[in-house]
């Protein structure tokens, strides 16, 4: 056993005693490069949930809506009212869109849920775009999400991005309209587009 000890003393040290600057140097740029090829590995797969939302393609914008007589932040200040005087659209317990949204809290999504056909989930951003933007949605029908990942080539056909622009326009944002009129921010609320 000793033997083996010794064999192995002496080749590293004749390694190390015969090793120039260049090779020491060679090893170390190749100690690095492996490190550098393993961190940029797990950060991608980090930061695109494990490939399964590629980053831009989950939360593109999927409907896009200008022109609201309010401003976004008290739209988005008075869905929670909306919420209480319609809780029908509050997303059931068990909701599917959970692990969509998970790392995107940044957005500050607001999720709708439409109990009637076609049933299903619209996330909702009020701020960030310049427009509120259904960022994804979910059906309930297909048991999948709805979106547009334009590297992939997938598309939502526009007859319905339009229904789906109606029915949030008349089901969620009138509504919100409403609410915020009869509200003590009603005159502060008003967007006054700046030239």
């Amino acid at each position: 056993m000793n033997y083996i000890y010794e064999i192995i003393f002496y080749r590293a040290r004749f390694l190390f005693t015969s090793m120039t600057s260049k090779n020491i140097f060679a090893i170390i740029g190749w100690a690095v490069l492996i490190a550098v090829i393993i961190f940029i590995t797990i950060f991608v797969r980090s930061c695109n949930n494990g490939f399964g939302y590629q980053a831009g393609s989950g939360l593109g914008s999927l409907v896009d809506i200008s022109g609201e007589k309010y401003k976004h932040r008290y739209l988005q200040q008075y869905a929670d009212s909306f919420f209480v005087l319609y809780p029908q659209y509050k997303v059931p317990a068990n909701d599917p869109t959970k692990y969509m949204t998970s790392g995107y809290e940044f957005l500050h999504l607001t999720k709708f849920y439409f109990d009637q056909k076609p049933r299903e989930i619209y996330c909702v951003q009020w701020e960030g775009s310049g427009f509120i933007s259904v960022r994804f949605a979910y059906s309930y029908e297909t048991n999948q999400e709805i979106l547009e990942n334009t590297r992939d080539k997938v598309y939502v056909d526009d007859h319905e991005k339009d229904r789906m622009t109606k029915r949030l326009r008349t089901e969620i944002l009138d509504r919100i309209d409403s609410i915020i009129a009869t509200s003590k921010d009603k005159d502060s609320a008003i967007y006054v587009p700046t030239l």
